[in-house]
Formats: C-alpha cells, structure tokens, sequence
C-alpha cells in the first residue's frame, strides 16, 4: 500500500500515472470488532485532503515498471 507520500514522489518520477490504474485506489481501512461493529478509521489517503488516495499494488508491478523506465 501507498499512501500520498509515496505516491507524490511517484509522480514526481513519471511513475505514479503508469501505475494507478493498475492498483486499486481507497481511502480508508475500517477496523471492525469481533460483533462485526466498526471499531475506527484510518485514513490512508485521500484525494481532497492530501492531494492522493491511497494506492494497493503489487510491489512486483511497481519494481517492474521502474526498471522498465530506467531501461
């Protein structure tokens, strides 16, 4: 997972556009109690606020593409 930091310096590289589609884009991770009830929020990202959303994605496919643009 990527959160905005991350993800800024990404973009910066030229990485960030050739990646986000192949992730998956959230904002948040819910954690739940054992009742099934939420127990909070954590916040990964989030577009408004800290100019990203989080980013989930292979660390392969990330490692992949940025040799793909050094060659």
């Amino acid at each position: 997972m990527l959160s905005p930091n991350a993800l800024r310096i990404l973009d910066d590289l030229g990485v960030y556009e050739r990646i986000r589609q192949k992730g998956y884009s959230f904002e948040a991770l819910t954690f739940m109690n054992e009742k099934g009830e939420s127990a909070g929020k954590y916040f990964f990202g989030h577009e408004r606020l800290y100019g990203y959303p989080g980013l989930r994605v292979y660390r392969q496919m990330l490692l992949d593409e940025l040799v793909t643009m050094l060659q």
